[in-house]
This record gives structure tokens, sequence and C-alpha cells, in this order.
């Protein structure tokens, strides 16, 4: 996690938009960096865990963005955002469960819509808020 520590000591600054600088650099050095710093990497996992458990709004709020936009952009699988964010809800207090959940269905639907038949309801490696969401649906 070294290669991101000034980059994540940036986002507990108490000024939200140097926060939300910090979090949108530290996901573009994720997207762009060698095969050791990805987000699959040791470093890259730990730096999404840290920003996705900081108490801060504007930390959590770019970030919650930006792992979407790695699944979106096909740079992280959709299982693994689906559990980034899960485990970053579960960790989080009342005021970020709105913006995980919103998160999560944004996920399956992009999941969903990429590869629909990748998604067997009756599996039990299915996530659960996949069939939550497409019970609703």
């Amino acid at each position: 996690m070294d290669a991101y520590n000034p980059l994540l000591e940036r986002t507990r600054v108490p000024q939200p938009c140097l926060q939300k600088f910090a979090v949108i650099s530290i996901f573009e050095k994720l997207r762009n960096a060698p095969p050791h710093l990805v987000p699959d990497s040791d470093p890259g996992r730990e730096a999404i865990t840290y920003c996705l458990h900081s108490t801060f709004v504007g930390v959590v709020d770019q970030s919650v963005r930006e792992v979407c936009r790695l699944v979106k952009d096909s740079k992280m699988d959709l299982s693994r955002g689906l559990l980034e964010l899960q485990s970053g809800l579960e960790a989080s207090g009342p005021r970020f469960v709105n913006l995980f959940v919103k998160a999560l269905g944004f996920l399956v639907s992009c999941g969903f819509q990429k590869n629909p038949s990748s998604f067997r309801f009756q599996s039990p490696e299915t996530h659960p808020f996949v069939k939550v969401t497409m019970t609703l649906q």
C-alpha cells in the first residue's frame, strides 16, 4: 500500500474538494497501474478498502462512484466490485447505507446487461443483492 500512501493521506484532509480529488487520483492510479499495483493486487485492494471504509462522506461517495466505474470499464470483475461494496456497506454507518445500496443495484444492472446468461439465480454463488434485484424487476 506504500505506493498509495501519499494519496491516502490526502483523503484525511478536512476539505471535501481535496478529498474528492485525492480519491479520483487513487483510482486513476489503480486504472493505469503496473500489474503489481492494479485493483486486484494487495496494495490495490487495501487502497480501495481504505477509501470505502472512510468516515468522510466525500471520500466514501467518490470511492463508491469509482468502484462502479472500474467495474463498468471492465477494470474490475463484477463479483469483486459487489464484494467491495458489500464490505463497505457492512462497515459503514447508517448515513452511507443508501449510497452503497444504490451502487450495488447499479452494478447488478450493469452486469445483467453485459451478460444476462451469467446470472444463475438458483446458484449458491449468486450474490444476494443479485437475487433481490432480479426478483424486483
